[in-house]
């Protein structure tokens, strides 16, 4: 029979995302757990309930790279406290209060106690098309007991007691008008409201739609996206900055996601192809940027693909 810790993993790994045991793991006979999930596409909602005190879940850069999702997960704390560890900052979230993580960056997830939990998983693409610097409003509690976000909770927890019943496409269907909510609650009345910040939005979606169609060309110019796009060269690097990286890093960013997919994908050839099909010409340099941002270098993906 396996360990309970085991099917705690298991099941948050299944629905959310891939974690190892850290220090403090709760022992097998002390510990207890219930959980229900429901998970289509990307999207995914769950309610897990622990105890035995403290316990921590910790995600390396090498889980993130044998990870094909790319989410961000909002937790919810119905009971008890959780501290989570990501983007060099620490936060914790106690009872009554909901958080934001990404699914792209190592992460240190620790339990102090006995703990009712709800989470929902959203992908990445739906999140940058509607919200701006999503990473800094990681870790940034927020309060469930009145006002937005008590809406957004209760609307959490009524899909996740009637998600079973559901077909896979009225999960999803519901899924999506509860993650706008869950995003108005974190970006603030002020960030979504204004005709402004509208716009911004929808401009930084399209560049980033652009870049995206055109990552495999080495010669990517920015100034030709910002004129495709119909604005100033400044205006696009304005844009990327209030989301909380320039423009550049996110086009190295989506070389390399791109890459790591295409290594796990089964469609690779040979590392080289799909450097030159990410838009890197530089060998040296992909297999660099990839180990930094992976933890593993690129024939280390491909062969784990293949053994």
């Amino acid at each position: 029979m396996p360990d309970l810790r085991d099917r705690w993993l298991g099941f948050i790994h299944r629905h959310l995302m891939p974690y190892h045991l850290g220090s403090g793991a709760a022992t097998h006979r002390d510990f207890a757990m219930e959980a229900e999930g429901r998970s289509v596409d990307d999207w995914s909602i769950i309610r897990i309930t622990t105890t035995a005190g403290k316990g921590q879940l910790m995600r390396d850069r090498k889980q993130i790279a044998a990870d094909f999702r790319e989410r961000y997960i909002m937790y919810i704390s119905l009971r008890d406290s959780i501290e989570f560890e990501q983007f060099g900052r620490k936060s914790r979230c106690e009872a009554g209060t909901a958080t934001l993580l990404s699914s792209s960056d190592p992460l240190v997830h620790s339990k102090f106690g006995d703990n009712d939990t709800i989470g929902l998983g959203i992908p990445r693409e739906f999140v940058d098309q509607r919200l701006m610097g999503v990473e800094r409003r990681c870790l940034t509690p927020i309060s469930v007991g009145d006002g937005l976000g008590r809406l957004m909770a209760e609307s959490l927890l009524s899909l996740q007691r009637n998600a079973a019943k559901m077909s896979d496409d009225e999960f999803v269907k519901a899924a999506h008008p509860l993650a706008d909510l869950v995003l108005l609650a974190f970006a603030g009345q002020a960030d979504v409201t204004t005709s402004s910040t509208c716009v911004r939005t929808s401009n930084l979606a399209r560049a980033k739609r652009l870049i995206r169609e055109q990552l495999s060309d080495p010669d990517l110019r920015l100034e030709d996206i910002a004129r495709a796009c119909g604005f100033s060269l400044s205006y696009l690097h304005k844009l990327f900055r209030d989301d909380g990286r320039t423009a550049r890093e996110y086009v190295n960013e989506e070389r390399l996601q791109k890459a790591h997919l295409l290594l796990k994908s089964g469609r690779a050839v040979s590392v080289t192809n799909v450097a030159l099909e990410c838009g890197f010409s530089n060998m040296s340099h992909f297999s660099t940027a990839f180990r930094a941002a992976f933890g593993l270098s690129p024939r280390d993906v491909l062969s784990k693909r293949w053994s």
